[in-house]
């Protein structure tokens, strides 16, 4: 997988640039997008960011990456995710409510219980949100959302080993229906 050949860094460096080119000046007049960062996960140590496009009248293309680089000697969690999404607008875009189907893909490390986890997951979701204009150029968006999930991950204890002891692996699998998105983003629209 290319998650796995990536460092933290070079993710950054790519989410910021694709950032940086959403954020450019277009000549295009027509095109409309947004760019917003979910509270809840900036709160929670995720650092996030999410590129919505236009694809017609009342569909767009949502783009959101997230990571967390936090993990300490006896519980953490770190994470690369990417969830790319449509969203079916029931008024205009950007304005009012809207459904989304997403797909998710993630590589994840958590530690906690004695235990490291270390892994990768991917799936499929839908959600519905809300979205409330608070000027010509900023919203507010809220949005919750439901995954099938399937996760491979090994499993095996946090402690030093000596030389003649053994160190035991788990390696485990599952498919999960869990709430995989809760959001609730500013954005800015150009």
């Amino acid at each position: 997988m290319i998650i796995r050949t990536l460092n933290i860094r070079q993710l950054l460096i790519a989410a910021l640039l694709c950032v940086a080119f959403a954020l450019a000046p277009s000549r295009a007049q027509a095109q409309f997008s947004s760019v917003s960062v979910n509270a809840i996960g900036w709160a929670t140590g995720n650092i996030n960011a999410a590129v919505d496009v236009k694809l017609d009248t009342k569909v767009s293309l949502d783009l959101p990456l997230s990571l967390s680089p936090v993990m300490s000697q006896k519980i953490g969690w770190q994470n690369v995710t990417f969830a790319p999404g449509i969203r079916f607008w029931t008024t205009e875009l950007y304005r009012g409510s809207f459904f989304g189907v997403y797909a998710s893909g993630a590589w994840y490390r958590l530690r906690y219980d004695g235990f490291d986890r270390k892994g990768w997951a991917t799936g499929v979701g839908f959600s519905y949100g809300y979205s409330h204009l608070l000027s010509k150029r900023w919203n507010l968006e809220m949005e919750i959302g439901f995954s099938a999930i399937y996760t491979a991950f090994d499993k095996r204890e946090h402690r030093t080993y000596g030389v003649w002891e053994d160190e035991y692996w788990w390696h485990t699998r599952r498919v999960m229906l869990v709430p995989s998105k809760l959001k609730v983003s500013v954005g800015y629209l150009f």
